[in-house]
């Protein structure tokens, strides 16, 4: 490998950012409203794999912003209180809530994702 390739490497590999996963059954959540009315929403699940450095929770979150939000959080919902398993993949940011990642997406039941 010549050096300009493993310099370029090497700064792809450092700037890369780590995305987490939750896996396992939702174990709580929380609603929550912003001061300017934006709705979050965070969930917490049994395992959480690989999370960034800024998810300090192992929670993630899940804001109003996003078009899928009601759905979406009807769907947690109805896994917290079944009691099923879910996937979770976050985006490597914790945009929505500092010390919590953002949701990229969550499957529920026996689907791949």
């Amino acid at each position: 490998m010549s050096k300009a390739v493993a310099i370029i490497f090497l700064i792809l590999v450092s700037t890369f950012t780590y995305a987490g996963t939750g896996i396992g059954k939702i174990t709580g959540v929380i609603p929550y409203v912003k001061s300017s009315g934006e709705r979050i929403f965070f969930i917490k699940v049994d395992s959480t794999l690989d999370a960034p450095s800024c998810n300090e929770t192992n929670r993630f979150a899940l804001s109003d912003t996003k078009p899928h939000f009601d759905i979406t959080v009807s769907a947690i919902l109805a896994a917290y209180h079944s009691k099923s398993d879910v996937k979770v993949r976050g985006h490597g940011s914790c945009n929505y809530w500092s010390n919590s990642e953002d949701i990229n997406y969550i499957c529920f039941g026996d689907i791949p994702c």
